[in-house]
Formats: structure tokens, sequence, C-alpha cells
């Protein structure tokens, strides 16, 4: 899993050319997750 917390003017998210929610300014949370990730801690 990554995770990347960004400060930010405008962000949007666009889903099949539809956005779906959007804010002026903020921060940005972008969460990645994979097939080989578990709740297991290294």
């Amino acid at each position: 899993m990554r995770v990347l917390l960004q400060r930010t003017k405008s962000a949007s998210v666009t889903i099949d050319g539809e956005i779906t929610g959007e804010i002026p300014f903020g921060l940005c949370l972008l969460v990645g997750f994979t097939h080989t990730d578990t709740r297991k801690r290294n």
C-alpha cells in the first residue's frame, strides 16, 4: 500500500468522464492498494 498526502489549490476525481468529487482547496489523499497487500505489518 502507498499513501500520498498533498496540499492542493484544487482537486477533482473523474470516473468515465464524469466528475464525482471535487474540492476548491485543501488536502488530497491518494491511496493505492494491490492484490499482495495484507494486514501484516513489516
